[in-house]
C-alpha cells in the first residue's frame, strides 16, 4: 500500500503523531497507547492476543462472541488491561443493571421477557438481546424457566 510508511493522523487528515503506517500489527500495537475496537469477534479475539503481546490496554465494545472466544479474551487478559462491555451506551447498561435487578428481585419463579422496539432492523440487535438476558441470567441462582427476547417489527 502506498499509505505504508505514512504517519497515521496524517493519513486521517489530522495533525502527525509519530506512528507509522506499518504491515506489522503487534509494531503498531507496541506503539498505541491502547486500541478502542467496535469491530466484529473474529477481529476482537485476534486484536486481545495482541494486547496480550504487546502488554497493552484493548476495550472491547463488540457482542456475540462464542464460549471459546470468550476465553481466548480472558486468556489474553492475564498480559492485557482489557475492558469489555456487550455496549458502551450509558442508557443500555443502566436497563442491564435494572434488568439484574429485577431479576434478582423476582427470582426464578418469574419469567423474563425482553422486546427490543427501537433497533429491530439492525443486524446486532439480537446481539445486544442476548447480551441482556446473560445479564438477568447472572442475577439469579438458576437461568430462568423461560426467557424470550425477541425484536419486534413495528
Amino acid at each position: 500500500s502506498a499509505a505504508l510508511g505514512q504517519d497515521l493522523a496524517t493519513l486521517a487528515g489530522q495533525t502527525a503523531c509519530g506512528v507509522l503506517a506499518s504491515d506489522d500489527a503487534l509494531e503498531l500495537m507496541r506503539q498505541a497507547d491502547g486500541v478502542i475496537d467496535f469491530t466484529v469477534p473474529d477481529a476482537s479475539v485476534p486484536l486481545a492476543g495482541l494486547a496480550a503481546q504487546a502488554r497493552n490496554v484493548h476495550i472491547i465494545g463488540t457482542t456475540g462472541f462464542s464460549a471459546e472466544q470468550e476465553a481466548q479474551i480472558e486468556a489474553a487478559a492475564r498480559h492485557a488491561k482489557i475492558v469489555k462491555s456487550g455496549n458502551m451506551s450509558l442508557g443500555i447498561n443502566l436497563l442491564a443493571g435494572l434488568v439484574q435487578q429485577a431479576a434478582a428481585t423476582l427470582g426464578d419463579a418469574w419469567d423474563i421477557e425482553i422486546l427490543d422496539m427501537h433497533h429491530h432492523h439492525r443486524w446486532w440487535a439480537t446481539m445486544r438481546l442476548f447480551w441482556l438476558a446473560r445479564t438477568s441470567k447472572s442475577a439469579l441462582a438458576t437461568a430462568p424457566r423461560r426467557a424470550i427476547f425477541l425484536p419486534v417489527a413495528r
